[in-house]
């Protein structure tokens, strides 16, 4: 460990293998790991973890797709529902 850089050789190397192993960036292994413990933290806490639906939304993948509106809502396509 130099005085510029906090990170011990070590742990930097461990970041590194996890990055290989996942196939991303030694940032992005550090990212998941650090979401991973915040989520272990939580759940020791008591704290509820969020849904998928709360993580799909904050990415953005909740309302991204164009597309006809929801057809259980319209009455036309319940004209033939239940007959055999």
């Amino acid at each position: 460990m130099s005085k510029n850089d906090p990170i011990p050789s070590g742990l930097r190397d461990r970041i590194k293998r996890l990055a290989d192993e996942l196939g991303v960036s030694e940032g992005e292994a550090l990212d998941q790991a650090v979401s991973h413990l915040e989520s272990e933290l939580a759940l020791a806490n008591g704290k509820p973890e969020k849904s998928a639906y709360e993580i799909l939304k904050e990415i953005g993948a909740i309302g991204c797709i164009e597309g006809p509106g929801d057809k259980s809502t319209n009455p036309k396509y319940f004209d033939d529902f239940g007959r055999a």
